[in-house]
């Protein structure tokens, strides 16, 4: 979500096409015809490889579906981090490279979004993405995983609740939750038809796209909208364009499970948490324990050392145990 309004419950969206056999699956941005002109620098896109190490696809056992990954980061525990409706993995690109040092990151495309391919790309149902989440962190680790701490935005934040509260990640060691709560998500629902449908659909170059983004204030920071931006699109041969990968519009079905008993969910979860908030305006009875805090991608250096002080609160390490060198906070417990 942003702050001025709640249009990232879901962010992006598109019409239904199958994945080309031909597009290779470690592409870095959709293919494109040539363009007659030079685009702006200042909206070009950016190589993720400045951001994380490496990308890896992780294909689910008696499945069709691969899940599509960007790691970063040798040692320490796992911060797994689920992105917003119709972003991607690359949404945490920034922040993964302020953390790596300390961390590992893992940033998942989840169904229906960026690189993954999955039999039925509009289930976006609670159950079904929380159990895409659990499959990939068993075919990544097996039966011992290391110690893991769920990141989730929106639409992310809500698989990484259900998946905590289901206690089925053994090594869960954390959950922080950005933007979003369930009271303004479940008003904000009537509205998400119409803000979707309204928005520009078609762009002639993924330059425009990402100027489209920042101008557009769904994004800030130029730098995350160069290489956030990019595989969120996908090109319509047919309209010679490029179009929304995601395709929320359809998936509207699911909408309400996502946020539905969401405050309770959280606050059971068996682990550390922490709600990170843009503004206080969507501060709902259970979230008035919070402090507001900023949004990861427009101040990920913010973010980053948030997520790394939580760590070290909690004494998370790769087997559960305190990381050397991070500094204790002074400011903001999270919820226990």
């Amino acid at each position: 979500m942003e702050s001025s309004s709640l249009t990232s419950l879901p962010e992006e969206t598109t019409e239904h096409q199958q994945h080309p056999q031909s597009l290779s699956a470690f592409a870095s941005i959709p293919a494109r015809p040539p363009t007659q002109s030079t685009p702006s620098q200042k909206y070009s896109p950016l190589d993720w490889l400045s951001y994380f190490d490496e990308e890896d696809d992780i294909s689910i056992p008696e499945s069709d579906d691969v899940f599509h990954v960007y790691k970063a980061g040798k040692e320490g525990p796992v911060v797994l981090c689920l992105h917003g409706g119709g972003y991607t993995g690359l949404s945490f690109s920034l922040s993964a490279s302020l953390m790596k040092e300390k961390v590992r990151v893992v940033a998942m495309d989840l169904r229906g979004h960026g690189k993954s391919i999955a039999e039925n790309e509009l289930d976006l149902s609670i159950e079904t993405m929380c159990n895409d989440v659990v499959a990939v962190v068993k075919a990544m680790y097996g039966d011992s995983p290391p110690a893991i701490v769920l990141v989730g935005h929106s639409m992310g934040g809500s698989v990484a609740v259900h998946v905590a509260a289901s206690k089925a990640i053994s090594t869960l060691a954390g959950l922080i939750v950005i933007d979003v709560v369930e009271g303004t998500a479940l008003a904000s629902l009537i509205h998400m038809q119409k803000i979707l449908s309204s928005r520009v659909q078609h762009f002639s170059s993924i330059e425009k796209a990402i100027e489209w983004s920042v101008k557009g204030g769904s994004l800030r920071n130029i730098e995350s909208a160069r290489v956030s931006i990019p595989p969120t699109l996908k090109y319509d041969d047919s309209k010679k364009c490029y179009v929304h990968r995601a395709q929320l519009v359809e998936t509207e079905k699911y909408w309400r499970g996502w946020y539905e008993g969401l405050s309770e969910k959280f606050l059971s979860s068996p682990v550390p948490k922490l709600l990170l908030l843009a503004g206080t305006d969507r501060l709902d009875r259970v979230t008035r324990l919070i402090l507001p805090l900023l949004p990861r991608e427009d101040v990920p250096d913010e973010f980053a050392n948030l997520v790394l002080n939580f760590i070290s609160r909690n004494r998370i390490g790769p087997r559960g145990v305190e990381i050397p060198g991070l500094r204790r906070p002074f400011q903001s417990q999270p919820l226990k």
